[in-house]
């Protein structure tokens, strides 16, 4: 994840009336000290027989995914492989996917719908090892991993990881891949520690898969949802390394809240602005407001008082 440097100036206002009021100003300030906008993203997409709806959902979604890169005029790749470890092509990536492919969300949607006639023994982690390893990173996915690049694998699946060995295996990989930048595994799958039923999905807890996740500060994510919009956009925004919200330091006063991105005044809007979250005590800001690399976001506001 991003890395958010918050700074506090206090200072005293007093009003005069039959009493003195004093209120606490603050000013939160935020850098975006991480963010790598070049990245390879690669899709590890369950394939068994119970997938279709989870699918359907995500490809319904791909658009949002695709435009928070473009819109931080990323330097990106894609790349889909599924999970089933019984296929002879285990790991083979057919395309990689790239903003200046033409139609290439109608081409990247297609090869996400990967069907439902893969293997019940869903292994989605030694799926993802084995496209990132020799023989076929020096072959049939010749030009996928790329030095500068941050690494970002996404597991959509409804079960757990069935792979061969430990966790820690699978983690050590993702950092001897990047050890001069990056790798965060993120992981729309069964939440813990029941797994998730609606009518648009079922799925069993995906304990692996949400284990490497968290510990590689990737996305995890509920593939129950109803809508992927807000899945899509965090899973884009995590494999930049970047974030769209900003926990205050502070309580804020209604009304009183002035958000700045390098300067500029940003509106209290859902798109393209900022809006409160008062559940997170957080500013999330969308689309053009998002700080990219090293940008600043200043926060004012007056504290709250009972």
């Amino acid at each position: 994840m991003a890395h958010w440097f918050p700074h506090m100036i206090w200072f005293w206002a007093t009003s005069c009336s039959d009493y003195d009021v004093t209120r606490l100003a603050i000013e939160d300030t935020f850098r975006q000290e991480g963010g790598n906008l070049t990245v390879d993203i690669l899709w590890v997409m369950d394939d068994s027989g119970t997938m279709a709806e989870e699918q359907e959902n995500v490809v319904a979604n791909l658009g949002s995914f695709v435009s928070v890169l473009d819109g931080f005029n990323a330097d990106w790749q894609l790349a889909v492989i599924t999970t089933g470890a019984e296929d002879e092509n285990v790991g083979v990536i057919d395309t990689i996917f790239t903003p200046y492919d033409a139609d290439v969300e109608e081409q990247f949607a297609a090869a996400v719908e990967v069907g439902i006639d893969g293997s019940r023994d869903e292994q989605g982690l030694f799926a993802m090892l084995t496209a990132t390893s020799a023989p076929l990173l020096s072959n049939e996915n010749d030009g996928f991993i790329r030095d500068e690049a941050d690494f970002a694998p996404i597991i959509i699946s409804d079960e757990d990881d069935q792979s061969p060995g430990d966790t820690e295996e699978y983690e050590t990989h993702l950092i001897e891949l990047k050890p001069y930048t990056s790798a965060r595994l993120s992981a729309v799958v069964g939440e813990l520690p029941a797994g998730c039923a609606s009518p648009y999905a079922a799925a069993d807890p995906a304990e692996r898969y949400i284990e490497i996740s968290i510990n590689t500060e990737g996305i995890q994510d509920s593939i129950c949802r109803q809508d992927f919009t807000s899945t899509m956009e965090q899973l884009a925004l995590n494999a930049l390394d970047l974030t769209d919200t900003f926990e205050l330091s502070a309580i804020p006063e209604p009304g009183t809240l002035e958000v700045k991105l390098d300067g500029v005044l940003l509106y209290e809007r859902e798109e393209n602005g900022w809006q409160y979250d008062p559940g997170k005590n957080a500013i999330i800001v969308d689309g053009y407001a998002i700080p990219g690399p090293e940008n600043m976001l200043l926060i004012r506001y007056y504290e709250w008082t009972s």
